[in-house]
């Protein structure tokens, strides 16, 4: 009766050992999966580039409307898998300068989706997208901006959200990369970044 009852509990024992080692399993194939996923994904950045003929990052003129501001984005995939229905969030622009008084002046610009063409980028592609913003000053001011921003001692700062979406086996996921930026005519800083 003994050898029964070791019996019984040597395999409640190994019963236990067994389930334990299932549920260790399941949570390493989840890691992996997790892995993969983050290894396997698209990561789209949005960086600003200089104009091909001038090399410069921003470009400033007075137009008869106002203030006109240029500025160049290479928006990349550097992830391993295609980027699909590339958007700006909520179709906003948000771009700031400064004025002679060294107050924002910010600018929030509507973007008209019917005009972006359906961008889906695959693993190392990238899109130029050109940014052209008309600011309305008072003419004096205006010239004042203008000569800060042309000759670099001033950025325009610029907020930028992309959201894009992957489907990855049977699932659909949704991502954002978010980045603002100081644009000067000869240089870029990286002010702020998110990606997820």
């Amino acid at each position: 009766m003994n050898m029964k009852i070791l019996t019984l509990i040597f395999s409640i024992i190994a019963l236990f050992i067994s389930i334990k080692s299932c549920q260790v399993a399941d949570n390493a194939l989840q890691v992996s999966n997790e892995s993969m996923f983050f290894d396997n994904r698209p990561y789209v950045t949005i960086v600003p580039s200089p104009f091909k003929s001038s090399k410069k990052y921003l470009m400033v003129s007075m137009s008869k409307d106002g203030l006109k501001l240029e500025t160049q984005l290479a928006i990349k995939n550097v992830g391993k898998a295609h980027a699909h229905n590339l958007k700006m969030e909520d179709g906003n622009i948000s771009i700031r300068f400064w004025d002679d008084q060294g107050h924002y002046i910010i600018n929030s610009l509507e973007i008209d989706r019917s005009l972006l063409p359906d961008i889906t980028l695959g693993p190392g592609q990238i899109y130029d997208a050109y940014i052209v913003v008309i600011v309305r000053l008072k003419s004096k001011k205006a010239i004042s901006i203008v000569n800060e921003l042309q000759n670099g001692t001033k950025p325009m700062s610029i907020n930028l959200s992309m959201l894009y979406t992957c489907e990855i086996g049977s699932k659909s996921y949704s991502f954002k990369t978010m980045n603002e930026y100081r644009i000067y005519r000869d240089h870029v800083e990286l002010v702020s970044s998110f990606m997820n």
